[in-house]
């Protein structure tokens, strides 16, 4: 008796105790995943939760099986969901948008929902997947930041008059307050006393040159108690009936608070950034290091017990089969996890991470991509000004995929002085204004790419016209990685 045969039930055995192990593995990745992750029929019917989404929408999981996902989702934004469902499930691809969900008679919780429809092409039965991503820290910081700059514009200005030559010849009580000086201090001497020597010059040649009939500043003081403020200023001519200007009205607003309010802003979204991209690094390594691993071994049973049986019996064939489904779950685990943090980023730096993934992507999609790196090659960047950019191509190449039709894509990263610069433009069919970026479902994604830009002290720029494809240009600060 062949003896291959007889250990045969034990070796599907030990597959099925290990497949069971990677399906626990995956439910407790489900279970502890920081984001709410939720599963639904066509018609938005809730199938399965986990612990995190169960916490947002303020319900016990087992509750919220059958219930009706949008019935959680305020009134005024339900049609929203309604038309992403319809879209999903349509084949037009991932769907993403903030919305509020009613979590109480009073509370709403704000999230950024990103749902697909990953069964569509092999199921009748669609189901829907949904990641909720809770920003109502982020809203709310944005509220309070609009609330700041209102009080900022509805406090009372420094208003000054001065003569057609800038002498001082009017002083009010907001000025005083201001600066810190009185009336009589400040009568007679020169506008540009108040002003930094950064901005004396275009002042003096406004008063001086008279090529234009108001000016608009921002910059440092120092008030009479030698506190540094930060102020901007706008400055009027005003004419007599003859046209000739007799006067100058200077108005002046402080700032600090606004500015002060920016940085705060900026450095708490750039922690945000850094700890979503360390729990991206945290989940993308149990992936690779537990899952992924395990699912090789799988596999490699597998493919020991099909080399060592006879291949005209029917079990064979379905052994068959089942080492190539794990082969393709390995594999889509793998660029899950490179897509969540490329290790070569962390390791090797942006140039061989941006190489590594341009080259992935045009294999994948058929698209020419042709990369181009100048004086950044050898000296590494922060983790933010690095992530920032890699995220930006990454975000553009999704654009590119989805949205341009395009045959060939350049991308240019260059240090230029202070500066790394870089570059993404495609030969695709572009758009025409906002409202062609609107239709054409790009506008999050360059919103995005414009955000991180930001965080990262840089500035963003796009560049498009219908039929000659799109160009982004991107400039942050070059900071030395500690």
């Amino acid at each position: 008796m062949d003896t291959r045969k007889e250990s045969l039930p034990a070796e599907i055995d030990l597959i099925h105790r290990q497949l069971l192990h990677e399906q626990k593995r995956y439910q407790e990745l489900f279970d502890s995943a920081p984001d709410g992750y939720i599963l639904t029929n066509a018609t938005g019917d809730i199938t399965r939760c986990n612990e995190a989404a169960a916490s947002m929408l303020d319900a016990p999981r087992d509750h919220l099986v059958g219930e009706s996902l949008i019935s959680f989702i305020a009134l005024e934004d339900r049609l929203i969901i309604k038309e992403s469902i319809d879209a999903c499930i349509k084949g037009e691809g991932t769907q993403r948008f903030e919305v509020q969900f009613q979590t109480g008679k009073e509370a709403r919780l704000h999230a950024f929902v990103t749902l697909n429809c990953p069964g569509l092409s092999d199921t009748d039965t669609n189901e829907l997947h949904w990641r909720i991503q809770d920003i109502s820290i982020r809203i709310t910081a944005e509220e309070k930041h609009s609330q700041l700059k209102a009080l900022v514009e509805l406090s009372s200005d420094a208003v000054v008059e001065t003569t057609a030559n800038g002498v001082i010849s009017g002083w009010n009580e907001g000025a005083e307050f201001l600066f810190g000086f009185n009336q009589d201090e400040m009568i007679g001497k020169s506008l540009l006393t108040l002003v930094q020597v950064e901005v004396k010059n275009e002042l003096f040649d406004f008063f001086n040159k008279r090529k234009r009939n108001e000016l608009e500043l921002d910059f440092p003081v120092v008030t009479k108690d030698f506190i540094n403020k930060h102020v901007k200023m706008k400055v009027t001519s005003v004419k007599d009936r003859k046209g000739k200007i007799s006067n100058c009205s200077a108005f002046f607003r402080d700032i600090t608070a606004e500015i002060q309010n920016e940085k705060d802003m900026r450095a708490y979204l750039t922690r945000l950034v850094d700890i979503q991209e360390k729990e991206r690094a945290r989940i993308a390594q149990e992936l690779h290091d537990g899952t992924g691993q395990h699912l090789a071994a799988v596999g490699l049973a597998l493919g020991a017990i099909i080399n060592n049986y006879d291949q005209t019996i029917s079990i064979g064939k379905k052994l068959e089969n089942l080492q190539a489904m794990l082969t393709e779950l390995g594999k889509e685990i793998h660029n899950v996890a490179w897509e969540l943090r490329p290790p070569s980023l962390d390791k090797h730096g942006l140039v061989p991470a941006l190489k590594h993934y341009t080259e992935i992507w045009a294999n994948r999609t058929g698209i020419h991509v042709e990369f181009l790196a100048t004086g950044v090659e050898s000296v590494r960047a922060s983790s933010t000004v690095e992530t920032a950019l890699f995220r930006i191509v990454q975000e553009s190449f999704t654009n590119i995929a989805k949205h341009a039709n395009a045959s060939k894509v350049n991308v240019i990263l260059q240090q230029h002085k202070n500066e790394i610069h870089l570059v993404v433009e495609d030969n695709g069919e572009g758009f025409h204004n906002e409202n062609d970026r609107e239709s054409s479902g790009q506008s999050m994604g360059l919103s995005g790419m414009k955000e991180r830009a930001n965080l990262a002290g840089g500035n963003f720029q796009i560049e498009s016209s219908h039929g000659h494809g799109t160009a982004i240009f991107v400039r942050v600060p070059f900071e030395k990685r500690d």
